[in-house]
């Protein structure tokens, strides 16, 4: 049964200057020796409630067992958000203890990774499919997996349940989206 839209939580307004946007976007993160899970392509569902209030996209997302480039194994290395930023910022403001695991970032959230938390992190190298960014219109919503919490599925699958947001900025903004999403949708305006 498909949720009503007005029966969803409203997406979380991310201000300039504002709650959780500590280190994000500003070369900030925090680098982990522990696999990660990696979204930049993601292909997500519709928005939903996850129960707690907390608007979220079920994404498709990977873990990387290659480099793209010459086929070495993946080392494991991950950028993940400080408490001050990404998808559990974003779970403990709109819920106070929502986010599903113990930290919402940092120290705490590497050391979880490394016990075998699944989380959607950045590859510092760059580990990633053929993806694009789309030159969206100001506020447009987006899911913002960085730091999500993620699980694997019985097929393998790793599904990662991402914050839906909205830049609350006057500018247009980029989303990355798979390659494949632009051909399905027929975005033509693409910029790589």
């Amino acid at each position: 049964v498909k949720q009503d839209d007005s029966d969803l939580p409203q997406p979380f307004m991310l201000e300039a200057d504002g709650e959780c946007q500590g280190d994000s976007f500003t070369g900030g993160g925090q680098t982990c020796i522990a696999p990660g899970v990696y979204c930049t392509d993601a292909d997500c569902g519709e928005p939903e409630d996850n129960g707690d209030g907390v608007l979220i996209a079920k994404c498709l997302c990977w873990m990387p067992k290659k480099t793209i480039k010459f086929n070495l194994t993946s080392p494991p290395v991950s950028i993940l958000p400080k408490e001050t930023s990404g998808a559990g910022c974003v779970y403990n403001a709109v819920k106070p203890g929502s986010y599903p695991f113990e930290s919402i970032g940092g120290d705490g959230m590497c050391k979880e990774m490394k016990e075998g938390k699944l989380v959607s992190t950045y590859g510092p190298l760059g580990w990633v499919p053929p993806a694009l960014a789309l030159n969206c219109t100001a506020r447009t919503q987006w899911a913002w997996c960085w730091g999500a919490p993620c699980n694997e599925d019985k097929y393998g699958k790793i599904i990662c349940d991402c914050p839906i947001v909205i830049s609350n900025y006057d500018i247009p903004q980029y989303v990355s989206v798979a390659e494949s999403e632009c051909d399905a949708e027929g975005f033509f305006d693409k910029d790589p």
